[in-house]
């Protein structure tokens, strides 16, 4: 009886494992999904950096300048935006944003009307004090590498 039992289980195992032996479709989310995205983005971007003629980013009219790390660059839409449209030495303005959910004393920054991202709060009070007077702010700098993108804009003041 045992042996009947045992050879039972074994036909069983066999026809089990001829029944899952065919190949499996196995989906596995890519890590890195957006990657080829981001290198297309790079590269469009390293391209209007190499089109653009290169422009003075300090003007003599005015006595001092201040350079920023922009924030809240990394919002799709935005990123986007910015690999697509800006270049370095663009003219962007800054305006207090007073009902941001996040800050009163937000700053945006805008480049053709169109917000690409924020002062960081550790700096909004000394940008507050330099919007007070006239002022010219561009974009100094547009990095962006492996995905990750960066960017920086003078004041002059």
């Amino acid at each position: 009886m045992t042996i009947i039992i045992v050879i039972i289980l074994i036909i069983g195992l066999f026809i089990f494992i001829i029944a899952n032996s065919g190949e499996k479709k196995v989906t596995v989310k890519e890590p890195y999904a957006n990657h080829k995205y981001d290198l297309q983005l790079q590269k469009e971007a390293e391209q209007k950096k190499s089109q653009n003629i290169a422009n003075p980013i300090v003007n003599n009219t005015f006595q001092n300048n201040s350079e920023y790390e922009i924030v809240g660059i990394h919002v799709e839409n935005r990123k986007k935006y910015i690999t697509a449209n800006c270049s370095e030495y663009d003219e962007v303005f800054l305006k207090h944003e007073k009902n941001n959910q996040y800050s009163n004393r937000a700053i945006q920054i805008k480049h053709l009307n169109k917000i690409i991202g924020y002062i960081p709060e550790y700096e909004v009070e000394e940008v507050h004090e330099i919007l007070k007077n006239e002022y010219e702010a561009k974009i100094s700098e547009i990095d962006f590498f492996n995905g990750f993108l960066t960017v920086k804009i003078n004041i002059e003041y």
